[in-house]
């Protein structure tokens, strides 16, 4: 399975191949070997099958301001991000130690962090239910 949609539907818990109408195994680019000759999936399209149950919110490790050609500032806020990770229920997106872009399902801040070579963003996923506990 997609590392991707993986990650997605343990931290959902939704059927997201029913809603999107594929798995992403389809062969787009026979040249290339596995996993990269398939159609995958984009972040966006799993963000937008995962509604209305879930709302996400990306962050970036090492986000960038761009101005003008030549003109750019590289904000650091590690210590936030990874504050960020480890309270929350996400999708942790990176590189794997062979290079190849990966992501790993996190909850309650709990991921394999040892899959990374290193993390560029994360998934925020906020359920839209209120607390069974919720009074009204």
């Amino acid at each position: 399975m997609n590392c991707l949609l993986h990650a997605f539907q343990t931290v959902t818990g939704l059927d997201l191949v029913a809603r999107l109408g594929h798995d992403g195994s389809e062969v787009l680019y026979p040249d290339l070997d596995p996993p990269m000759c398939c159609r995958g999936f984009h972040t966006q399209e799993l963000i937008k099958a995962s509604w209305p149950e879930f709302v996400c919110m990306r962050l970036e490790a090492w986000p960038m301001m761009y101005w003008a050609e030549g003109k750019n500032k590289q904000l650091d806020h590690c210590e936030w991000f990874g504050q960020m990770i480890s309270e929350s229920n996400g999708i942790v997106i990176g590189f794997s130690n062979n290079g190849i872009a990966h992501a790993e399902p996190c909850i309650d801040g709990v991921y394999d962090i040892d899959k990374f070579e290193s993390v560029n963003s994360f998934i925020m996923v906020f359920s839209t239910s209120p607390p069974s506990s919720a009074q009204f």
